[in-house]
């Protein structure tokens, strides 16, 4: 490409690599290695990058999104050498775990920002290429299209009336992404890439390895974990598996798909997000259990994958099936008696909900603020009810709305104590049916609109002229967050500190502790430092708070300065177990 050419835009040479890939779908490219040491990719994969959340957790380098944002030109300059030389090194992924929602762990790899940055820049080259490849029936992890965009593709194809279904296998193979074949990987990559010099650098991030507790461990097999181009590299490898399933169910001739169901034989269709599908037979069950065994003896040979027994099975649709946190069933209308397709929450992500909730008003955390409590719950019934209101989810919105309303007022019942009363309590706070804390209002589930998702006509978003955004990927379960609208950033850290000082005991009475009390308030100059901090009970707390307690009196007269000293915030406190 000639020199002026440099200065385009990423969308542009998007959309040159698109045309070319979809006018000759045998085109195998070249020259992409170079790409990567252009100024214009490697701008656009930073600021993709830093826009993720996950940019704040630094890997083994230590490095984060703040210190990469403070030094930008000097890491960019230092990684744009190591690109043009050859000799940037995939670091190894740090891996930790996270417990999964049935009580089992779940590896998680934190690569560097470095290997994150260049994995983002080799996305934004390789995936428009792809893109042009892949099957309208694959929606994971791709451009414009979501888990909404699957359930509606999936009730499309069973709703039409001279499509029958009758049995749906869900499939799902069993760790998917930690058992992807390095070489079968690397030769569909070569169907449509020719330049070895990035090839040579895929390869070295799927080897890099890992790191857990000082111990460096090869990968033999799987994408990086944690890395921006794993979702991309395991399209690719599935994009294998809908070819085969392509051709064997015979998408797309219609005349040989009616002499096969003619014949008595099942047809059948897929609807695949990532590595959870849903296969639509209109055939017997025998039929259809032996398409299954079929299909588990092709993944295991061409793919090297297994399918999972415990979550693959074979479902009549009339008993629904759950697919991306949703039941889809037919079932006879209400109005004209007709089989319909109806989808809804399923009843474990209802309860899974309602788990999340009940944790986070519990009883252990009634120090943390009352306008902090409302806004962590609002992030998550914002997520959650946006997620599922594209659904006939109005009965279960107001379900889990008024589990809420229920958990707040039992937490804000035991936060003031039980000497206010249940009266006193919904006549301070409670405001249209909801609860309010100054400005600071719960989220009412009901307000939100119930909208059945559609499927456009699905194109290549490559060919258009704007950017395309990275696809965005629902965490409904995030970790709680707690906030700091009201003390600061600084609140959190110092409030835990003090919080694991006295073991969440209250300093007075050694009582467990449900408030944590500024000795010298904020109004009057006090930080949030843990010096400044200590653990209360309700009781003591309430009683701190008037000016002339004893409560008060004591903890001023035995709160010290830190002077930086050892031990110097332990003399600070007030004996735990003293008396007034």
């Amino acid at each position: 490409m000639p020199v002026e050419e440099h200065w385009i835009s990423v969308s542009d040479l998007q959309r040159r690599l698109a045309q070319k890939a979809i006018e000759e779908p045998g085109h195998r490219f070249g020259g992409l290695y170079d790409l990567l040491t252009w100024e214009t990719v490697l701008n656009e994969a930073a600021k993709r990058l830093l826009a993720n959340k996950g940019s704040r957790t630094p890997g083994l380098d230590r490095l984060d999104r703040r210190g990469l944002m403070e030094n930008r030109d000097r890491h960019q300059a230092r990684l744009l050498k190591q690109l043009q030389e050859g000799s940037f090194q995939p670091n190894p992924v740090k891996r930790i775990y996270i417990p999964k929602k049935n009580g089992k762990m779940r590896p998680l790899g934190i690569p560097t920002l470095y290997d994150r940055w260049v994995q983002m820049a080799i996305k934004l080259i390789l995936e428009p290429i792809f893109e042009s490849d892949f099957l309208d029936f694959s929606h994971g992890f791709r451009p414009q299209r979501s888990c909404h965009t699957a359930i509606a593709h999936a009730v499309r194809l069973t709703t039409i009336r001279k499509r029958k279904v009758y049995w749906v296998i869900e499939g799902d193979i069993e760790g998917f992404f930690d058992h992807v074949h390095h070489k079968k990987l690397m030769s569909l990559l070569r169907r449509r890439i020719r330049d070895k010099q990035l090839l040579d650098l895929i390869w070295r991030f799927l080897r890099a390895g890992l790191m857990e507790q000082g111990l460096f461990t090869r990968t033999k097999e799987g994408t990086p974990q944690g890395g921006v181009l794993s979702p991309l590299l395991a399209n690719i490898y599935l994009s294998r598996f809908d070819a085969w399933f392509a051709e064997r169910a015979m998408l797309g001739n219609g005349y040989a798909r009616t002499r096969h169901r003619k014949a008595g034989h099942a047809n059948l269709q897929m609807v695949r997000y990532a590595d959870d599908f849903l296969v639509f037979s209109n055939g017997t069950k025998a039929e259809t259990e032996a398409f299954k065994a079929e299909m588990k003896t092709w993944l295991a040979d061409e793919l090297k994958l297994t399918l999972s027994e415990e979550k693959t099975a074979i479902t009549h649709y009339t008993d629904g099936v759950n697919f991306l946190g949703f039941t889809l069933k037919k079932t006879p209308s209400r109005r004209s008696g007709e089989e319909v397709v109806v989808n809804y929450p399923s009843t474990e992500s209802v309860q899974r909900a309602i788990r999340h909730i009940t944790d986070l008003t519990g009883r252990t955390d009634v120090f943390k603020s009352r306008e902090d409590k409302i806004d962590a719950l609002n992030r998550f019934l914002h997520g959650w009810g946006e997620y599922f209101r594209h659904s006939s989810a109005s009965r279960t919105l107001s379900y889990v709305e008024y589990h809420t309303y229920l958990r707040v007022w039992k937490w804000l019942f035991e936060k003031e104590g039980t000497q206010h009363g249940w009266r006193r309590i919904k006549a301070k706070y409670e405001k249209d049916h909801t609860w309010q804390v100054g400005k600071h209002r719960l989220f009412r589930l009901k307000e939100l609109k119930v909208e059945y998702p559609r499927l456009h006509k699905p194109c290549n978003p490559f060919l258009g002229t704007d950017p395309v955004p990275e696809p965005y990927v629902v965490d409904l379960y995030a970790a709680a967050w707690t906030g700091h609208h009201v003390y600061g950033e600084d609140w959190k850290p110092a409030r835990d500190a003090a919080w694991r000082e006295t073991e969440g005991k209250c300093a007075i009475c050694g009582e467990p502790a449900e408030d944590v009390h500024h000795i010298t308030a904020k109004v009057a100059g006090g930080g949030n430092v843990t010096a400044n901090l200590v653990p209360l009970c309700h009781l003591h707390h309430q009683e701190a708070g008037r000016r002339n307690s004893a409560v008060s009196q004591q903890i001023a007269s035995e709160a010290k300065p830190d002077s930086g000293e050892l031990g110097a915030r332990k003399r600070a406190r007030p004996v735990r177990g003293e008396g007034l």
